[in-house]
């Protein structure tokens, strides 16, 4: 039996990590699952601690780096875009970057990506390879938000940003976008619901109803504790559960931004039949799998079309493992396949 508490998650940064859970994860996990933790063990960057920088500012900066360099080596190779380009959209919070992926084959839908990476760190280049593959099986403009990040920014503005950035690139005529996805892993799957959520509150209905389906990849929806919590995580993916409170702390402006309601999702929101078919992909040992399973229970009770695919012998963040975790492919394809079946 599950025991949930209502609140948020962050994704995972995997600088360092406290101490696992209960479950031998390492034991447990794929052998494609082991290859990439070695890999990422291998191209891990050390950083002096928070006393060495002369400003917060400084120590988030060298975290930000550090962190996209790790990537370099995951996001090599993969499908080439027709183009790539970059764009600042007006919000009510100044202007925020994208990152535009235009496939060769390329039709009049676009999908918008919030990445993850604990709120704190994360930015297109970390994710490239994911990107693109998306674009590419999906046929499909991709558009990655450069959300602000914490602490410089608390909640909601990331929220607000996304949200203002899809209400504005869908209304301008001269995209000529037709129809959208919201998608997004680790934290940035909590955004991609959240913005569903606050679109559909703040209107107009007409740009609510262009949000054909939800693209969410093992993200946090509103459970403060369970199972999988208490189970899973370790230096293996940054997300024992000191390391998700740290993220939070990161976040949030105090704790009642936990029962927030675009943070406790599964809490707070309402789930109908006209809700847009989500897909969701989670990881068998990741901390949050039960966010994964209770919103696919809140969907089923509520008669929504979803898929909840858990991959075996997978952790968080096997999204970003393209070149050498198989299952992240199946994930891509099938997300495809998502996509094209609800435009």
């Amino acid at each position: 039996m599950l025991r949930v508490v209502s609140g948020d998650k962050g994704g995972a940064m995997n600088d360092g990590g406290a101490p696992g859970g209960f479950a031998p994860v390492p034991r447990l996990w794929s052998k494609e699952t082991a290859a990439a933790v070695a890999k990422d063990s291998e191209l891990y960057i050390p950083g002096p601690g928070r006393e060495s920088f002369a400003s917060q500012s400084e120590y988030f900066a060298d975290m930000r780096r550090r962190y996209d360099r790790r990537h370099e080596w995951w996001n090599e190779g993969g499908p080439v875009m027709a183009s790539v380009s970059q764009a600042k959209i007006p919000t009510r919070h100044g202007q925020v970057p994208v990152r535009i992926y235009r496939p060769a084959r390329c039709g009049k839908a676009v999908i918008f990506y919030m990445h993850g990476g604990g709120w704190c760190v994360g930015s297109s280049d970390s994710h490239d390879r994911l990107l693109r593959e998306l674009a590419a099986a999906c046929e499909s403009t991709v558009v990655s938000i450069e959300y602000t990040l914490a602490p410089e920014a608390k909640y909601p503005r990331p929220f607000e940003e996304c949200a203002d950035v899809v209400g504005y690139m869908l209304s301008d005529n001269s995209a000529r976008f037709s129809v959208a996805a919201l998608a997004g892993d680790s934290c940035g799957a909590t955004l991609a619901l959240g913005v569903y959520c606050l679109l559909r509150e703040a209107g107009p209905e007409s740009l609510v109803r262009r949000v054909r389906s939800l693209h969410l990849y093992y993200g946090a929806f509103g459970l403060r504790d369970s199972y999988s919590a208490r189970m899973y995580g370790g230096w293996w993916d940054g997300m024992s559960l000191a390391d998700q409170e740290k993220y939070r702390g990161f976040f949030v402006r105090d704790a009642a931004d936990l029962r927030a309601p675009y943070l406790d999702l599964l809490g707070q929101q309402e789930f109908s039949a006209d809700f847009p078919p989500c897909y969701i992909a989670a990881a068998e040992f990741d901390p949050l799998l039960d966010d994964s399973r209770l919103l696919a229970a809140a969907l089923a009770d509520a008669h929504a079309p979803h898929r909840l695919r858990i991959f075996p012998g997978t952790i968080h963040a096997f999204m970003q493992r393209l070149r050498l975790v198989g299952a992240a492919r199946d994930a891509v394809r099938e997300s495809a396949e998502w996509f094209q079946r609800y435009l």
